[in-house]
């Protein structure tokens, strides 16, 4: 089948552009009118907002929680997407810092911390660098999976297109 298949139902314009300098603006401005240093347990509401601000500029996105993969904690996180030459997809997950492992903070709901099991491959290093710096990332199926084996026991892969396609159980991004 072809690609313009994919990118048909995905309802994604042939537009050859880079997005992701928007996708950081939008991230950054939601940031700053948040006005807290602390995003425990706000990961919800910040990705309403940006999910918002994304479909306002045209760029596609879905939110995915945690729970609708059967894992044992609650995240939710968004799977931006454009296309430039193929189809670019963005994993935004501003309140990523929560995860981060500090002297001050009690481990709770995981066995490890996050940031130490993405700091055992140069792909997640780099993944977490990006998250903790800008709120987001590139991904591709293996860097999104190494992401979700933080958060779920998978059993197989997850493919991006699909995901998107088909929705694994996975709340799509609605906006008013």
């Amino acid at each position: 089948m072809s690609t313009d298949y994919y990118y048909d139902l995905l309802n994604i314009s042939k537009v050859r552009l880079d997005r992701t300098p928007e996708i950081d603006s939008i991230i950054k401005n939601t940031v700053s009118l948040m006005q807290t240093q602390v995003y425990d347990g706000l990961c919800k509401v910040f990705c309403h907002n940006i999910a918002v601000d994304l479909k306002k500029a045209g760029i596609n996105c879905r939110t995915i929680n945690t729970l609708s993969l059967r894992s044992h904690y609650e995240h939710v996180f968004l799977v931006a997407f454009f296309k430039t030459t193929s189809i670019q997809y963005v994993l935004v997950d501003p309140t990523f810092s929560q995860f981060k492992h500090e002297s001050n903070r009690k481990l709770i709901a995981f066995d490890e911390w996050p940031d130490e099991i993405l700091k055992r491959t140069e792909e997640g290093s780099l993944m977490l660098e990006a998250l903790l710096e800008r709120g987001y990332c590139l991904v591709d199926n293996k860097t999104f999976n190494l992401y979700l084996k933080i958060f779920v026991n998978l059993n197989q892969q997850i493919n991006l297109e699909q995901l998107l396609i088909s929705e694994y159980d996975v709340e799509s991004s609605k906006t008013k």
